[in-house]
């Protein structure tokens, strides 16, 4: 699959990665917001939030981090779900 879309494993795996069907490649937050702005509603909105200058020079290096990290927050994020099994959900 990676072939056909013309990725290397390390491409794939440094970030999500969108593929038209004109072959165009888009990755990482320019992938989420493409796709964001697709769906209409509030999330085009934030596509559009994505957009603005200061957002959108923070939006790179912030992603990255994060796909960088993500293993992490992974770990994080299972806990709590094993917490909220245990416990019931959380009220704020």
């Amino acid at each position: 699959m990676l072939e056909a879309c013309h990725l290397s494993p390390a491409e794939a795996a440094r970030e999500v990665w969108l593929i038209e069907e004109s072959g165009e490649r888009l990755g990482g937050p320019r992938a989420i917001n493409h796709l964001l702005s697709r769906q209409g509603g509030m999330w085009s909105a934030i596509a559009r939030l994505f957009m603005l200058p200061l957002v959108s020079r923070l939006e790179a290096p912030v992603y990255h981090w994060f796909s960088e990290h993500r293993h992490g927050f992974d770990r994080l994020w299972r806990l709590r779900r094993e917490d909220e099994r245990m416990d019931g959900p959380r009220l704020p």
